[in-house]
Order: structure tokens, then sequence, then C-alpha cells
């Protein structure tokens, strides 16, 4: 995780990286909690940042 913010409605988001020693942003990660236990993640992917790189998955 690059950082993450607690936000008043109480879902945690995280920015991620890949690789610690890469540490560009790869996506987002929202966490809603219910008690100690997650009741709902999602999971974002950022779009690569060479455009010309395409879709991963066609």
């Amino acid at each position: 995780m690059l950082d993450a913010v607690a936000l008043d409605d109480g879902v945690v988001v995280a920015r991620y990286a890949w690789s610690r020693t890469a540490p560009t942003q790869a996506g987002e990660m929202r966490i809603t909690t219910n008690g100690d236990r997650i009741s709902r993640l999602v999971v974002t992917f950022d779009p690569p940042l060479n455009a010309e790189a395409g879709p991963i998955l066609s």
C-alpha cells in the first residue's frame, strides 16, 4: 500500500502498487468494515501508464 485514508462514512481508501521498489500506483482498494471484519472490499485497477501497451486481457 502506498497510503490509506479513512473517509467520513467509515470506508478506508488505500492506493496500492504492485512493487515496493517501483511504487507506481496500480489502483485503489476501498475497504468497509463491520466490527473487526471486512464487510466489503472493492479493488480497482488503473490503466497502464504506457497507452501503447493496450489491454492485458482481450
